[in-house]
């Protein structure tokens, strides 16, 4: 409901709703109305252009230009309730102008006080409801454009991911070309030797890393399925050091595992990844020369699964 002083524009062909529609008007005392009364489209547009209107009222013979009238105010007026009024409900080619932007009708025959201010309410309500419709219609197709190019953005980043296999496969070729040659000059100093090893070791840990990146792109989307299968948690953490030995001489990797097999149902990639991330927060976070200790162990009950509980600690 509108705060005091709302305004009603009234487009009455004739004049002649103007006296019933003053006294219903002035006979309601919860609100403070104030009528304005036109006798054409034109002037009313113009007010609608100038002034604040917060409901209009049509009063015309319903023909086809009173339609066409109609239906010039619901496309400059769409922010307004728009109410038909007519002396009588008889004419039954009312029910086709409810359809070209009316929000409701109003009949001199039965009309009251209490009838025009629930048929008031009832058009701003069905105004609301159709911003309400028309928003969430905007944010529906927003949301569609968003999950499309997220699937765009996502299709090129997986080009991109799997493209960067071939320079990395040419780099580890020209590492090991490298090597041979250097071998044939009469063997490779010590120091050359290691700085061959750290190329290679940083070139196959890099090749390493894509299939877990394109992974890690599928799991963002929610895409892939999750390949379950029996592992022994202690393969996984072996894969990880291993891969990160060599790569961070500033740091010792220590794992500690127990002699027997630690079994669960898991995805071998995932896994290795989630691993991967935290053994890298280690290093990150601890200082120069220091020791990391990877430590796995069962924690002795069976969950119903057919696998043992686990943990894995730093």
């Amino acid at each position: 409901m509108k705060p005091n002083g709302m305004q009603i524009l009234l487009i009455d062909h004739d004049g002649h709703g103007i006296p019933l529609l003053a006294s219903i008007i002035t006979a309601l005392q919860t609100v403070q109305y104030r009528l304005i009364a036109v006798s054409d489209l034109d002037h009313g547009l113009r007010i609608l252009a100038t002034r604040r209107i917060d409901v209009i009222l049509v009063r015309l013979p319903l023909t086809d230009t009173a339609r066409m009238i109609i239906q010039a105010l619901s496309d400059h007026a769409a922010p307004y309730p728009l109410i038909f009024s007519a002396p009588n409900a008889n004419n039954h080619t009312l029910i086709p102008a409810l359809h070209g932007g009316v929000h409701a009708t109003l009949f001199d025959d039965d009309l009251t006080p209490a009838l025009f201010q629930r048929t008031l309410d009832y058009a701003f309500a069905r105004v609301a409801h159709r911003a309400a419709e028309d928003h969430v219609q905007t944010l529906t197709s927003t949301l569609a454009v968003a999950l499309d190019t997220t699937h765009q953005i996502h299709h090129h980043l997986t080009i991109a991911i799997h493209e960067l296999q071939t320079p990395i496969s040419i780099l580890l070729g020209y590492i090991d070309l490298l090597e041979r040659r250097v071998a044939t000059w009469g063997g490779i100093p010590l120091r050359e030797r290691h700085m061959i090893n750290t190329m290679r070791m940083q070139a196959i840990h890099v090749g390493r890393l894509v299939p877990t990146l394109l992974d890690s792109t599928l799991m963002t989307h929610d895409l892939g399925p999750i390949q379950r299968r029996s592992l022994d948690l202690r393969a996984v953490l072996r894969t990880v050091v291993d891969a990160m030995h060599g790569m961070r001489a500033a740091h010792l990797l220590v794992l500690r595992v127990p002699d027997e097999a630690i079994w669960i149902a898991g995805d071998y990639g995932r896994l290795v990844q989630i691993f991967q991330n935290l053994v890298l927060n280690a290093l990150h976070y601890s200082g120069m020369q220091s020791a990391i200790t990877i430590t796995l162990a069962a924690d002795g009950q069976d969950h119903h699964s057919g696998f043992w509980g686990w943990y894995c600690c730093r």
